[in-house]
């Protein structure tokens, strides 16, 4: 089949690092420029993973901030065990004598000995000592708050239930339901103080990542434009080298589209592609790290999809990338085929040839609107497939972690 001049040479491999060398030799002059971005974006994302660490730490610590009783009886081995091992993060508790006691004796439970243990301190121990201990009614069910027994001097209060330790008041959780308003801002004012600081923190790194981010764009921005500007000239000064027998076999129209459109892709590349990438390699390595280091079998259960989304990129990007170069095929070919109609406008004229001029457009046309129709399926295919394996991991880790909180083996913030 004979090719006409409008049709598109071959394409080259879809990574050519050849031309990659190319391209860093126009990057290189601002180097020093692109180093200050890439910085920036760092620290963008370094403050991006703070904000969740900061929500789970106004959950665990101030908003859900709960502890549970452990206690030991005389010959039980493996509460003994449990409490030399774990002793540092244990609170020594004895229970109130009765209503209105919060300054009286205390009383243990027959020979029992009590001891409180956060919640959030619980759900890093091993979970299987942790079902174990409450198989075994070492570790109760209960719920309690801590809050300083100073707070409970203004007046008296029906202590039924509650535990005193080390100049804390542990109050059932179900209790707290029964103090007015302003007995409860009172008794959890450090909590009121804790969560607006961590509200204010939030707001500050809000503020710093607006900062950053608006610092980095830019940097990028006027670097990409340098560079495009620069790769202009050169192109420019190339085609001003060129045989007239060059621009016989190529259409003036595909060269124009060579020397504005495809730079501009390359823009799109430096300052939307490349930084997009850079920001999500960060992310995800600092997102597992992070989830690691919160809880590694709650981690392990959210990457069970990684496989599954690898191996879906994978496939999508051969067919996007095809997808993707097949439309700036078209797009050449339309603008070559404008620029031939509408120089050569007053030769069609006169030979009457504007139904031929029309019909050829109109074919190259529809082309295009094929070829981008076919890359629309393949983005409507590859998003909702993402957004799937992105679903199916929250409920993996809703279905896993609900269970461990409910076990006191995962804190609720960790889980958020």
């Amino acid at each position: 089949m004979t090719r006409d001049h409008h049709d598109e040479e071959i394409l080259g491999k879809p990574y050519d690092a050849r031309l990659v060398r190319r391209l860093l030799r126009y990057v290189r002059p601002y180097l020093r420029f692109v180093v200050v971005a890439v910085l920036l974006l760092v620290a963008v994302t370094g403050f991006e993973l703070a904000i969740p660490y900061l929500t789970r730490s106004a959950l665990d610590d101030y908003i859900v901030a709960t502890s549970k009783k452990v206690m030991v009886t005389p010959g039980d081995d493996f509460a003994r065990a449990f409490v030399e091992e774990h002793a540092p993060d244990l609170i020594r508790a004895e229970e109130l004598s009765g209503a209105g006691d919060t300054d009286g004796e205390a009383r243990t439970s027959g020979a029992s000995s009590l001891y409180l243990v956060r919640t959030k301190t619980l759900s890093g121990y091993d979970p299987r000592q942790v079902a174990r201990a409450r198989e075994l009614g070492v570790i109760g069910e209960e719920r309690f708050y801590l809050a300083e027994a100073a707070a409970f001097d203004a007046r008296e209060y029906d202590t039924t239930g509650f535990l005193r330790a080390d100049g804390l008041m542990a109050v059932p959780l179900e209790r707290l339901s029964e103090f007015s308003q302003s007995d409860l801002r009172r008794i959890r004012a450090g909590d009121f103080r804790g969560v607006a600081r961590i509200a204010l923190s939030i707001i500050a790194l809000l503020v710093l990542t607006f900062a950053f981010t608006l610092l980095q764009v830019n940097m990028m921005e006027v670097t990409s434009q340098r560079v495009m500007y620069d790769i202009r000239m050169k192109v420019l000064r190339h085609l001003q080298r060129l045989s007239l027998s060059f621009f016989d076999r190529n259409p003036v129209g595909r060269l124009v589209t060579r020397a504005t459109n495809d730079i501009a892709v390359l823009h799109e590349m430096f300052t939307s592609i490349v930084v997009t990438i850079l920001h999500d390699v960060f992310v995800l390595l600092g997102v597992v790290i992070v989830l690691l280091r919160l809880n590694w079998r709650l981690a392990l259960v959210s990457f069970i999809v990684l496989p599954i989304t690898a191996w879906i990129t994978v496939i999508f990007s051969v067919r996007i990338r095809d997808a993707f170069r097949e439309v700036r095929v078209k797009v050449a070919r339309i603008n070559a085929s404008l620029q031939e109609s509408i120089s050569g406008m007053r030769v069609t004229q006169i030979f009457r040839r504007e139904p031929e001029s029309y019909r050829r457009f109109a074919s190259i046309n529809h082309e295009n609107f094929l070829a981008s129709m076919r890359q629309l399926k393949v983005f409507a295919m590859f998003m909702p497939m993402m957004e799937l394996a992105s679903s199916i991991a929250i409920a993996l880790v809703i279905w896993y972690g609900g269970g461990r909180v409910v076990q006191a083996t995962v804190s609720l913030g960790t889980l958020v």
